[in-house]
C-alpha cells in the first residue's frame, strides 16, 4: 500500500510539473476587459471566416457573438 501511494505521489508530481511555464517565461497578465476584447475579436473573426453564418461557428464562438450582439442592442435601448 505504501509503495502505491509513493508511486502515485511521484506520478502526480511529474505530471503536475510537465508543460508548466517557468518563472522566466514572459507572459503578460490581461485585465478582464483586455481578455474580453481579445475573445470578441477572435469570435467575430471566426464569424467573418464563416461568411457571417452563425450555424457554422463552434459553440464557444457563437456564445461570445450572441452575448456581444445582445449587449449592443441592450446598451442602445433597443430592448
Amino acid at each position: 500500500m505504501k509503495i502505491a501511494v509513493i508511486a502515485l505521489s511521484v506520478i502526480i508530481a511529474l505530471v503536475a510539473g510537465c508543460e508548466r511555464p517557468s518563472r522566466g517565461d514572459s507572459f503578460t497578465i490581461m485585465s478582464e476587459e483586455e481578455l474580453l476584447d481579445e475573445a470578441s475579436e477572435i469570435a467575430f473573426g471566426k464569424l467573418t471566416e464563416a461568411d457571417d453564418q452563425m450555424e457554422q461557428l463552434e459553440e464557444p464562438y457563437k456564445t461570445i457573438v450572441i452575448v456581444y450582439s445582445a449587449q449592443g442592442i441592450i446598451d442602445n435601448g433597443g430592448l
